[in-house]
């Protein structure tokens, strides 16, 4: 597996605007083959991250062009770009 990890900044006081837009991001989220998992998780100050696993590079690489769409989306709630970083080894422990 292979996973991409990015931080983002949201502006605190558009969390919620950022909440209610996920839904939306589902249908494109579904278009990313080889897609294992995803989670966001942010903070009350609107620090967070994107967790994204893929089953391979080539599927994460594939993925791009779908991944700055979702972040073009949601350019007006953020303060400053994204920043992904990738890691070419994922373990799972759960069952």
């Amino acid at each position: 597996m292979y996973a991409r990890v990015t931080s983002f900044q949201v502006d605190p006081a558009k969390i919620e605007e950022m909440k209610a837009k996920l839904p939306s991001i589902k249908p494109q989220l579904e278009r990313m083959a080889g897609l294992v998992d995803w989670y966001s998780v942010w903070r009350a100050d609107g620090q967070g991250f994107v967790f994204t696993v893929f089953k391979d590079k080539a599927s994460a690489d594939a993925s791009l062009a779908i991944a700055r769409d979702i972040w073009g989306g949601l350019s007006k709630l953020l303060k400053g770009q994204p920043k992904p970083e990738t890691f070419d080894n994922v373990e799972t422990l759960n069952s």
